[in-house]
C-alpha cells in the first residue's frame, strides 16, 4: 500500500522543481540565524504591511526535506496573507538531503526559533508569541519543534542556545507524522533501503555517525533505525503541554496519506492538547489556491497567539 502514496513522489517533485532565478529579489531581509561546517544558515525575514501585532510566524521552508533560497523566494507570495494581518513572518532554510539528513534539519529549525526569540526585542516581536507553519516535510519539521521538549537546551557559550525552541501555537498541511505505520500499520519505510534510494529520500534517513575511535562512520542497527523511526515521527511526542495545532489535509493525497493527520489529530485529542483537522474535499498533495487555505491558519493564530 506504501508504494500507492510513494509513486506520485516522482512526478509531484518533478512538477515543482525549483530553479535558481538570479533575476530575483527578496521583499524581506536575509539573516544569518547560526553557522555548520563552515556554512552560514539563513532565513528571510518578511515585514507586515500593516501595523505589527507583535507577532511572528516561522514558515519552515521545505520539500521532500530539501531547502532552499529560491523556494524561500517562491513562497514570499503566499505569505502575505499573514503580512497584512500584521504578522513578522520568518521564511527558515534548513541544511538539505543528500548532504544532511532530517535530523540535522531539526536542530537548524530549533536553532531558528531560539535566535527569533533571542533576539525578539530587535524583531519587534513578542518573545513567547511565536507559530510555526509547513507543508509535507515542511508540515513534518514544524510539528516535531511543536512537540519536542526542552531536554537539548545547551550550556552552549553562544547565548541564543540557551533559549526555548517552543513555539505557541502550529498549523500545517499534508504532514508524515508516523514513520512506524506510514498508510497502514505496521508499514516502516525508513527500514527499506532500496524503496527510500527509489524515491530519492534515502539520505533523509541516513542516521550514520562519526566514529572519532575508528576514523569512519557507524552505521545504525535496524532496532536503532526503528528508534530513531519513532524520534522523527512527532505522534509519538504529543504531550498535554504542546501548542495547539491545526492541520489541513487532502483526501486525495496519494503522496502523503491522510491517515497521517488522523493519527496526529487522535495523539493530542489524547492527551487534550487543542486542535483541529480541516479534510479538504479532493484535495491531493497540495492544490490550486492553496494560499488562500492560509487564511485559516492566520485565523488559528489570531486566537491562540493572543
Amino acid at each position: 500500500m506504501f508504494m500507492k502514496f510513494l509513486k506520485p513522489v516522482l512526478y509531484f517533485l518533478l512538477l515543482h522543481v525549483s530553479l535558481p532565478s538570479f533575476a530575483q529579489q527578496t521583499k524581506g531581509v536575509e539573516i544569518i540565524y547560526g553557522h555548520k561546517d563552515g556554512l552560514a544558515l539563513s532565513m528571510i525575514m518578511l515585514k507586515p504591511t500593516v501595523k505589527p501585532n507583535g507577532r511572528a510566524v516561522v514558515h519552515v521552508v521545505s520539500g521532500n526535506w530539501v531547502s532552499t533560497y529560491s523556494d524561500a523566494l517562491q513562497s514570499e507570495a503566499m505569505m502575505d496573507v499573514y503580512l497584512t494581518s500584521g504578522y513578522t513572518v520568518f521564511n527558515v532554510i534548513h541544511s538539505s538531503q543528500p548532504r544532511y539528513n532530517l535530523l540535522d534539519a531539526v536542530k537548524d529549525i530549533k536553532r531558528s526559533v531560539r535566535f527569533i526569540r533571542y533576539n525578539a526585542d530587535l524583531f519587534k516581536i513578542h518573545p513567547d508569541k511565536i507559530g510555526i507553519v509547513g507543508e509535507s516535510s515542511g508540515g513534518h519539521l514544524a510539528l516535531l519543534i511543536a512537540t519536542s521538549n526542552e531536554d537539548d537546551i545547551s550550556t552552549s557559550k553562544d547565548p541564543v542556545d540557551t533559549v526555548s525552541a517552543k513555539v505557541q501555537a502550529v498549523a500545517v498541511m499534508f504532514p508524515p507524522t508516523d514513520f512506524l505505520n506510514y498508510g497502514e500499520t505496521g508499514f516502516v519505510p525508513v527500514t527499506n533501503e532500496s524503496m527510500l534510494k527509489e524515491f530519492y529520500v534515502f539520505s533523509v534517513f541516513d542516521f550514520k555517525k562519526w566514529n572519532d575511535q575508528k576514523q569512519t562512520y557507524d552505521y545504525p542497527t535496524p532496532e536503532e533505525q526503528l528508534k530513531i523511526a519513532l524520534d522523527v515521527s512527532p505522534v509519538y511526542h504529543v504531550s498535554s503541554d504542546d501548542a495547539p495545532a491545526l492541520i489541513i489535509h487532502g483526501d486525495k493525497d496519494d503522496v502523503v496519506p491522510l491517515q497521517q493527520s488522523e493519527l496526529m489529530i487522535a495523539a493530542y485529542k489524547k492527551f487534550n492538547v487543542i486542535s483541529n483537522l480541516v479534510v479538504k474535499k479532493d484535495g491531493r498533495h497540495g492544490w490550486k489556491n492553496e494560499e488562500a487555505d492560509h487564511q485559516l491558519f492566520v485565523e488559528w493564530f489570531d486566537i491562540h497567539l493572543r
